[in-house]
């Protein structure tokens, strides 16, 4: 088993994830959960990542996002759900 991944689809699902994440957790936040990613300082995860389509589509880019947060795109969320077990979605 490899470290679980989180998709985190609001701002409001990202506490009840925190509950539950590890260290080694990686995170995905994805339609209104990127905003989330403006302000990463409490977000103590090994990885987080947001989909480059969600973050444009609420009018924000790459550019917006602090450092240690990295925009994605669909390929690059299909490679990260290959390479973790397990998923867990939070909405």
């Amino acid at each position: 088993m490899t470290a679980p991944l989180h998709t985190i689809h609001s701002v409001a699902a990202l506490e009840s994830c925190l509950g539950r994440a590890t260290a080694d957790s990686t995170l995905l936040l994805l339609e209104d959960g990127v905003y989330a990613a403006l302000t990463p300082d409490a977000i103590p995860v090994r990885a987080l990542y947001v989909l480059a389509e969600d973050l444009a589509a609420r009018g924000l880019s790459s550019a917006d996002l602090p450092a240690g947060v990295t925009a994605i795109d669909m390929k690059g969320f299909v490679a990260l759900t290959v390479a973790h077990s397990p998923i867990a979605a939070w909405f």
